[in-house]
């Protein structure tokens, strides 16, 4: 099975979920009052909300220069790392998660870095992503501990479906897991296993990518590092929270019911469909609900603010494949 292929089904597949899970949210929802009630949006707040999703993507790409640099022999264009996040935003709405691959190898040609190189400084960068969203949750758990637990109490499907994390049985196995696969890992990193053809390229591999990563203990500027990812949250959370006073009866909502919102639908991003699509659904309405949301307002807002979110990646991802030729055509 050669590899577009296995893209269109992985395309199919994806998207699929995304659907049933969309279907699941909104199959008793009445569409015609939906639409009556988008009469009423008031738009402008979501067109600043746009800018504001644009401010975050040239700031990521920013901080991944950052990066960059520190294992690049020479400085990459801001221009083609700005269009690699847009890009990677583009081909994670058709295949999550390959939009990642993607960029890494979009930096690789066009700014000549050895593309395990740039792999490692993503996921250093996503890494950073990782550890803010989960400070925030833990934000959210102190200063909206009840609304929280209201949250999981509200839904037992839910914390039914995630019951298995509880158990001291399966974090056990998954750290035995962890520690084998990390063993093997470091045994093919030190070169155990270079007789073998296969594992010896893996090993290189291994050790270029090990370096990437490293690239955030040699950053010339560590402080911009660290204010681009507290900016990149900042701008993500205000994206949310501008678009509350665009749908009537949400507006009243606080910064803490929309910090509380924010982190429940990150949360919902993970799952494997387009942008999160269903799972962000569902997360946000279920939150919003606890909050004193009416289901049919919970569910428009949530339909219409992820909607304009797939057009804008949408657009700005058709726009940056287009120019990334364009930008570089008269480099070697």
């Amino acid at each position: 099975m050669n590899k577009q292929i296995k893209n269109i089904l992985k395309f199919v597949l994806f998207t699929g979920i995304g659907a049933v899970l969309l279907w699941l949210v909104y199959r008793d929802q009445d569409f015609g009052e939906l639409f009556q009630k988008m009469s009423e949006i008031q738009w402008g707040w979501l067109v600043l909300a746009i800018f504001v999703m644009m401010a975050s993507h040239v700031s990521r790409a920013l901080r991944w220069n950052l990066l960059l640099e520190s294992v690049a022999p020479k400085k990459p264009r801001f221009i083609n790392t700005f269009f690699a996040v847009l890009v990677m935003y583009f081909v994670n709405l058709y295949i999550p998660r390959l939009g990642e691959v993607t960029r890494s190898g979009v930096v690789s040609r066009y700014d000549n870095i050895p593309f395990s190189k740039v792999l490692g400084t993503m996921v250093t960068e996503r890494a950073m992503d990782m550890l803010l969203l989960v400070l925030l949750t833990i934000v959210v758990f102190f200063v909206q501990g009840s609304v929280v637990g209201d949250f999981i109490g509200e839904n037992p499907e839910f914390k039914a479906q995630l019951g298995f994390l509880l158990k001291w049985q399966f974090w056990l196995a998954f750290a035995a897991f962890g520690l084998i696969m990390l063993g093997l890992v470091v045994l093919v990193a030190k070169g155990m296993f270079d007789r073998y053809r296969v594992l010896a390229k893996t090993g290189e591999f291994i050790r270029s990518f090990v370096q990437g990563i490293k690239s955030i203990f040699h950053l010339k500027r560590p402080f911009a590092f660290v204010g681009h990812s507290i900016f990149i949250y900042v701008m993500y959370f205000s994206m949310l929270w501008i678009c509350f006073p665009a749908f009537p009866g949400i507006e009243s909502l606080g910064g803490l019911a929309a910090l509380t919102i924010f982190v429940a639908g990150s949360y919902g991003m993970v799952a494997p469909a387009p942008n999160g699509m269903g799972a962000w659904h569902f997360m946000t309405i279920q939150t919003m609900l606890i909050y004193g949301i009416p289901e049919s307002d919970a569910k428009l807002f949530a339909l219409i603010v992820h909607g304009l979110q797939m057009v804008m990646l949408l657009i700005a991802g058709l726009i940056a494949t287009i120019g990334l030729p364009l930008v570089n055509r008269e480099r070697p």
